[in-house]
């Protein structure tokens, strides 16, 4: 039996509960199989308070793992907005880098078509009024006539050699790299000849681009003339071609003596000019009598070479 207050197990013939002090007399004692029924007071409530306090703990933990989604999803969405913005912003640069350059190589190329045609203009028309101004072409649109006269003439040169010539034991395209790189040595030392004379007879401070601008404007006739008088003699027009080979070599030492005298109209001179002239007919010799040593040296050891090949037996018996 079971005290009705406490639960402590008494016996029958006690009157009072020797743990709360129940008035047995009073109160029936519970039997042991109505307290198994009963429910643990006690229990039930350490149960809901520790279920209380389950749910006091988890509802912070809960919240806790909330923020940091919270904060990870805003994380995301700003580092996706910052992606977008870049792509955004490169796609575009990418569109408009198209469209400067296209905008940009047009405008060169309106410029330099512009240029074209003033200098062919002039050419024709007012010859001497471009050299005797101080306004020169540009170094861009020089370069670029320059180059394409060098390639014109490359390719003259590969039609004027034949393909018979491998049969001396020379190949064609040794001759045709000697004979373009000789003609370029030959104008640049023509154009340097050119500046040292005009150095050393005008007065007046000349700049390269005006000099170089004036030296090919006044060289492109000597080109012409050469170019053609090569071309007919490769159709074995031999009078006419002769003709213009030597016209456009005489005109290409004129041009620099028409330079010089152009420029002591307008300059201040430091020398006279015949002297001046004098020492570029000085210079040009000099470096003919250099430049055809060369070529004859070179022309005997092929010839050395040629005739070798033709005796077998050293040139003996």
């Amino acid at each position: 039996m079971y005290c009705p207050n406490c639960g402590a197990p008494v016996s029958a013939d006690d009157r009072f509960c020797g743990e709360c002090g129940t008035d047995l007399t009073k109160s029936k004692p519970v039997a042991a199989s109505q307290k198994q029924d009963q429910p643990d007071t006690s229990r039930a409530n350490a149960t809901s308070t520790s279920h209380a306090e389950t749910q006091s703990e988890t509802q912070p933990n809960s919240q806790t793992l909330k923020h940091p989604n919270i904060e990870t999803h805003y994380n995301q969405t700003q580092q996706e907005q910052h992606t977008n913005y870049n792509q955004q912003g490169q796609h575009t640069t990418s569109n408009q880098q198209p469209t400067f350059n296209s905008e940009k190589f047009n405008q060169h190329a309106n410029d330099i078509k512009h240029e074209g045609s003033s200098f062919f203009s002039k050419l024709f028309k007012t010859h001497d009024s471009v050299v005797a101004e101080d306004k020169p072409f540009s170094l861009k649109f020089i370069g670029i006539l320059s180059a394409v006269f060098l390639i014109i003439s490359l390719l003259v040169i590969m039609l004027l050699v034949p393909k018979e010539i491998s049969y001396f034991g020379v190949s064609k395209g040794s001759i045709v790299s000697n004979f373009f790189f000789s003609l370029v040595l030959f104008i640049a030392l023509g154009f340097g000849i050119l500046a040292l004379t005009a150095r050393l007879t005008i007065k007046d401070s000349i700049s390269f681009v005006k000099l170089l601008s004036d030296f090919v404007f006044v060289n492109t006739f000597s080109f012409i003339l050469f170019i053609l008088g090569v071309l007919l003699l490769r159709m074995e027009i031999i009078s006419i071609g002769s003709f213009l080979t030597l016209l456009g070599i005489i005109s290409f030492y004129s041009a620099a003596i028409y330079i010089i005298t152009k420029y002591s109209s307008f300059h201040a001179i430091r020398i006279p000019v015949f002297f001046g002239i004098l020492l570029y007919i000085a210079l040009q010799l000099i470096v003919l009598m250099i430049y055809g040593e060369m070529v004859r040296n070179s022309l005997m050891d092929s010839f050395k070479d040629l005739m070798d090949d033709f005796s077998p037996f050293g040139g003996g018996y």
